[in-house]
């Protein structure tokens, strides 16, 4: 299971740990939930710099607001579940990590307001 926090800004948000290769030095990262991203990570360019994260394509994403922009993505591996998986970042604009909705597809995701918690793990 996956724990995490509510912070003051209502933002649900748990801590990741990333790897450039299956092997390599592991970067813990905090990053925020975002259901209505459908990818799986959004990471800032200083984060995927630091991390040495390889590029791997050029995409076009549709936006809330309908626009259509290009976006670099980068190959990474998180440990999560219990399982080391690599996944796709996309190099966000913005300062804050996300996490999406495609890397908890097949978990359940709990969000309290009221204890200000977070959980994330097999669905019951």
């Amino acid at each position: 299971m996956i724990v995490g926090h509510v912070d003051g800004y209502g933002r649900a948000l748990i801590r990741l740990p990333f790897r450039s290769e299956p092997d390599g030095p592991e970067t813990v990262v905090s990053t925020w939930i975002d259901t209505g991203f459908t990818g799986e990570i959004l990471l800032p360019r200083s984060l995927i710099e630091r991390m040495s994260l390889p590029r791997s394509l050029n995409v076009e994403a549709r936006l809330a607001d309908g626009t259509v922009s290009s976006y670099d993505t980068f190959s990474a591996y998180v440990d999560s579940f219990g399982q080391r998986r690599e996944v796709e970042v996309i190099e966000v604009r913005g300062p804050l990590p996300l996490v999406g909705a495609r890397l908890m597809l097949g978990y359940r995701l709990e969000v309290d307001y009221h204890a200000l918690t977070v959980s994330i793990g097999q669905p019951s």
